[in-house]
Formats: structure tokens, sequence, C-alpha cells
């Protein structure tokens, strides 16, 4: 009994499970801070028919940390804001400091 309470209930569940798209699109694939630079930007558009809410952050690349728990030297400003159907617009970056930034390549996500 007990078993089918919870099959019915997991059921129940997944019905109520909606998918999620991507709508907001980002020029580039990778931002490259040559020395002595300390921002950057990245455009984003808005491919959808409707408006959409918008959080970015930086992490190190694991998925398992919270964004509040990041820590990394790159910022996203604003972090949050909204994006009207069709709208583009620029994502600034900011480098808080080069202390700990290697001279090669490094990776830092922006989510």
């Amino acid at each position: 009994m007990q078993t089918a309470i919870s099959g019915m209930l997991c059921v129940l569940c997944l019905m109520g499970a909606v998918p999620a798209f991507a709508v907001v699109n980002v020029e580039g694939t990778r931002v490259i801070l040559h020395n002595g630079e300390m921002s950057t930007s990245l455009m984003l558009s808005n491919s959808e028919k409707q408006p959409t809410l918008v959080q970015v952050w930086s992490d190190a690349g694991d998925p398992l940390l919270p964004p509040e728990r990041a820590t990394t030297p790159l910022i996203a400003v604003p972090p949050v804001f909204s994006m009207k159907p069709g709208e583009e617009r620029s994502l600034r970056l900011l480098l808080t400091s080069r202390q700990g930034v290697c001279q090669r390549q490094g990776i830092a996500s922006v989510v």
C-alpha cells in the first residue's frame, strides 16, 4: 500500500514538471582580458516573444557550489536584470583583482 501511494505521489510530481528553455543568447563563447584590462563587455539578446529575468554570476566550474559561495575575481554588472522581447543588452564583466590570475588562459564560468 505504501509503495502504491509513493508511486502515485511521484507520478503527480512529474506531471507538474515544466520544461525550461534558454531564451537569452550570449555573443561569443569566451572573454579574454589582456594585460592591464580590468573589464570587458558581453552582448546578450532575448530571442523570445516575452520578457525574461536574467541572473548572472561567476564561478570556478563546480556545479554543486551555490552562487553565493563562489569565489572568483570576476563579477557581472548588473547581476540581475530583466530583458524585453527582442532586446539586446550589454553585460559588463569586472575583474576585481589580478592577484591569483595567471598569465595563461583560465576558465571562469559566467552563468
